[in-house]
């Protein structure tokens, strides 16, 4: 039975007691939408999700510490790469304790970078099953959750098939865990479709003791209304607050390049450094073709790639000729290669392929800049966080964002580079 077919059989066999749920988000500001939590619909293909633990209270935390141990579960299921992908994540007990703010009885922890996964692209529907539980004090226990905890926030470095695998050994054992003696359930919900980016609140409590209407997030703080109109911390219950988060570009998180990317980059320059053009170009060609492919991009930031690595590439050329003097004036090869992409707009152009010719011209006004080039950081890979942003702009403003036009405008910057030199 899938893991989350188990959840919703355990649930279903818990004593039936009505617990709390609230959906919010971060208000708008000048009447638009902004921020990574305002409420705006997924949809698949356009942007990216990220799922973090923001804040979790405890009542009674004293007492609790004495006799049993906290146990935080999130688990998540989400399409990717069309498959289906377990996402575990078990807070550990020694980031609870050294987190915890103990005041009137109440243990509050707040977290800071505590991810369920990040920056997926958004696809299908997001399940997503949020458990607190009190779980007896005793050696082996301590000793299996800090383990399990350890283990899955490694899952993000991993390769994605060792890392999947991992992960779905640890998400199955988590529902061993979850029925075995001594393990109580605090707080559980199962959510089988996340469609908005939200913070999702979960408390021990009834409908009758919090009013969703009155709750605020506010500086990483579950706040309540109270008369006057000001809000006050809540305090008191045992809750969890997760934060669904919505990215348009992973260019706005700084995380445009992946470190499979950055490899094939590297594979770039150093044949480029060394004098071997062609293996520079195949390592190029192996470059635009994982970004074709890859699951972990949007299609905007796809093409925002492609143009990014093939700007790179020239300005490349043109370091490393300043460097050792190898051209008498800065500039010759993005010269060439302007002149190249201007004879392949031409071609283009006469097939009505305005689109195409749209991309190709966003890389040639790129290459027109007279800002001097600084090679370390074109070897390295950190240009490409500076024309990130402004590119990824351009990509959304001005072309069709697809996967089949990525394709088509890697092809005709190809083209264009392999002409010959007029």
């Amino acid at each position: 039975m899938p893991t989350f077919a188990k959840l919703l059989d355990w649930i279903h066999h818990q004593p039936a007691e009505r617990r709390f749920t609230a959906t919010l988000f971060d208000p708008p500001r000048d009447g638009r939408k902004v921020g990574l939590v305002d409420g705006s619909k997924f949809t698949s293909g356009d942007s990216y999700l990220s799922v973090r633990l923001v804040e979790m209270q405890l009542a009674n935390a004293r007492e609790l510490w004495q006799t049993l141990m906290p146990m935080t579960i999130v688990l998540g299921e989400l399409l990717y790469d069309g498959k289906l992908r377990p996402m575990p994540l078990i807070v550990s007990n020694d980031l609870i304790r050294s987190k915890l703010q103990v005041e009137h009885d109440v243990g509050r922890v707040q977290f800071e970078n505590v991810y369920l996964c990040r920056n997926l692209p958004a696809g299908t529907d997001l399940s997503l099953f949020v458990g607190l539980f009190r779980v007896v004090r005793n050696d082996f226990a301590a000793e299996l959750l800090s383990l399990v905890s350890t283990l899955a926030p490694a899952l993000g470095g991993a390769p994605a098939e060792a890392g999947a695998e991992i992960a779905r050994k640890i998400y199955d054992g988590v529902t061993r865990v979850i029925g075995a003696s001594g393990v109580t359930p605090i707080l559980c919900h199962l959510n089988g479709s996340v469609e908005r980016c939200s913070y999702l609140v979960y408390a021990n409590c009834s409908d009758r003791q919090l009013n969703p209407d009155r709750l605020a997030i506010v500086n990483g703080r579950l706040h309540s209304q109270v008369a006057g109109g000001g809000t006050e911390p809540v305090t008191g219950l045992d809750y969890a607050v997760v934060a669904v988060e919505r990215t348009a570009s992973r260019a706005d998180a700084e995380a445009l390049r992946t470190p499979a990317l950055d490899l094939l980059w590297q594979n770039v320059t150093r044949a480029q450094a060394s004098g071997r053009a062609d293996e520079a170009e195949a390592g190029l060609q192996s470059l635009l073709s994982a970004i074709v492919v890859s699951p972990d991009h949007t299609h905007a930031d796809q093409i925002a790639l492609i143009l990014l690595y093939n700007r790179m590439l020239a300005e490349l050329k043109d370091a490393l000729a300043s460097a050792t003097g190898g051209a008498p004036t800065r500039g010759a090869s993005s010269a060439s290669f302007r002149s190249k992409l201007a004879a392949e707009r031409e071609r283009l152009q006469a097939r009505g392929s305005h689109e195409v010719v749209a991309g190709l011209n966003i890389v040639a006004d790129g290459l027109s800049s007279e800002e001097p080039i600084d090679l370390q950081l074109i070897t390295s890979g950190d240009a490409l966080d500076r024309y990130a942003a402004s590119t990824v702009a351009q990509v959304t403003e001005a072309l069709p964002v697809t996967g089949s036009y990525a394709a088509e405008l890697a092809a005709s910057l190809t083209a264009a580079r392999l002409r010959p030199s007029s």
